[in-house]
């Protein structure tokens, strides 16, 4: 059974692509909830 916290060598690699990694973390489910939310606000007035 695999623990699920990686080996503290693999966190401090990951250290260093950490911040744009975030980014993308935060701003790929924000975004992609703002499009579903604006296509679904069209949707409603269109029907």
């Amino acid at each position: 059974s695999g623990a699920p916290m990686p080996p503290a060598s693999a966190t401090a690699e990951g250290r260093k692509y950490s911040a744009p990694g975030m980014v993308l973390i935060i701003l790929l489910p924000t975004i992609a909830g703002i499009n579903l939310i604006v296509w679904l606000f069209s949707w409603r007035k269109e029907s």
